[in-house]
C-alpha cells in the first residue's frame, strides 16, 4: 500500500514525487495510537479494512484500496480494555489519527 501526502487541496503526492488527482476517498478510518507522533504503517489499520470487507461495507479483494494519506492527528487520553485469550488487556490511547483510503487504479 502506497503512502500519499497532501500536495494541495486537489492533489496527492507519493514519496517519489508522483502527483495524483485527489478523488473521493474509498473510505475514511480513525486509528487510535498508544504513542504520539509515530510513523503510520498500513499494518495499524489493515484489520479494520478486513473487518469492513467481511461485513460487506467495502469491496473484497486486494485491490479495494491501494493508497492512504494521514489527514489529521489529535491528542486524546482514553483507556480501553480488550478481552484477549489470556485475559483482559488495557490500552491507553494517546493519539487519534484520521486516514483516507484511495484506489489509484492499476
Amino acid at each position: 500500500m502506497k503512502e500519499l501526502h497532501l500536495a494541495d487541496k486537489n492533489h496527492l503526492v507519493d514519496l517519489e514525487g508522483i502527483r495524483y488527482k485527489r478523488k473521493k476517498p474509498v473510505l475514511k478510518l480513525q486509528c487510535k495510537m498508544t504513542s504520539k507522533g509515530c510513523h503510520i504503517r498500513p499494518e495499524y489499520f489493515e484489520q479494520q479494512i478486513l473487518d469492513l470487507q467481511e461485513k460487506g461495507l467495502l469491496k473484497k479483494g486486494v485491490f479495494a484500496v491501494n493508497a492512504y494519506t494521514v489527514l489529521r492527528r489529535r491528542s486524546i487520553d482514553e483507556k480501553e480494555t480488550i478481552m484477549r485469550s489470556w485475559g483482559p488487556t488495557e490500552y491507553r490511547y494517546r493519539e487519534a489519527i484520521e486516514i483516507e483510503l484511495y484506489y489509484l487504479g492499476e
